[in-house]
């Protein structure tokens, strides 16, 4: 191997492994090799904590952050898959559920199957193959509003396949062998909703429309009495508005008739 050659600005001593390396007459150190770093930036195993702190990096990666951008304004998911009208068209916020992997389900795979071909895995190498998955659409998202996330999350709600949209079965034909057993338990989760039912989404009670009607005394108060309150309401003004009106009118013929009489007397008076 060739020796490495460069030029140290000063006749400062250099050490290599231990061995201090004097530069010659021409100011030149000559090293034998360049020796590798101390630290490879490999891990030979994975926790939870490991899998959580990889996770964050994806989150926060700007492919990742990127990627969810470009699907929520071209691919037409900028509205909640249960309440079409919360959309960001009108100015509100839209989330993306991964499902039915977790993206900590999925980030546990890649890391997995990096260990077992590679006999480590690197944080930034994971990073980079989750998010290609995503830019491939393997991974499953489902638009949600924030509270119909949170109740995702907290297993009040449930996501039927048909509002899922990417090719998740793909993922799962590539990474089955490196899923936890939770997360093959959602996949085949997943697969009965799409048998059962006549494979359609139905909407969960929590979720259903079920107006809340006051009563009074008398009745209830329907749509019909407010727009007949509101109306006789603004009746009531005009007619308010009338009298104030036929007032002002007879006050000014009143003084006018006054001011005729005035008018007369003065008159008699002069002749």
């Amino acid at each position: 191997m060739e020796k490495t050659e460069f030029i140290k600005p000063s006749d400062e001593v250099v050490s290599q492994n231990g061995t201090a390396l004097v530069p010659d007459e021409n100011n030149v150190i000559h090293i034998d090799e360049i020796p590798d770093p101390g630290f490879d930036m490999k891990y030979y195993e994975f926790d939870e904590k490991q899998v959580k702190r990889v996770e964050v990096g994806i989150r926060s990666s700007f492919e990742y952050r990127g990627i969810i951008q470009f699907i929520k304004h071209n691919l037409n998911v900028n509205h909640c898959s249960f309440y079409e009208g919360y959309s960001m068209k009108n100015g509100l916020t839209i989330e993306l559920h991964h499902s039915p992997f977790t993206l900590y389900d999925i980030t546990e795979a890649v890391m997995a199957k990096s260990l077992k071909n590679k006999g480590y895995w690197e944080t930034f190498r994971v990073i980079e193959e989750v998010n290609r998955l995503h830019y491939e659409f393997k991974i499953g998202l489902t638009p949600l509003n924030p509270t119909a996330h949170k109740l995702v999350h907290n297993q009040t709600l449930v996501v039927h396949p048909k509002i899922v949209i990417g090719f998740w079965k793909d993922f799962y034909s590539e990474y089955q062998a490196f899923l936890s057993e939770a997360a093959v338990s959602k996949y085949r989760e997943m697969l009965d909703m799409e048998t059962s039912n006549g494979g359609e989404p139905k909407i969960p009670k929590i979720l259903e429309y079920r107006p809340t009607i006051i009563q009074s005394p008398i009745h209830a108060i329907t749509q019909e009495l407010v727009d007949k309150l509101y109306i006789d309401s603004k009746l009531n003004k005009l007619e308010e508005y009338s009298n104030a009106k036929d007032k002002e009118q007879q006050k000014t013929e009143e003084s006018d008739s006054k001011e005729t009489e005035d008018n007369k007397e003065e008159i008699q008076t002069e002749s």
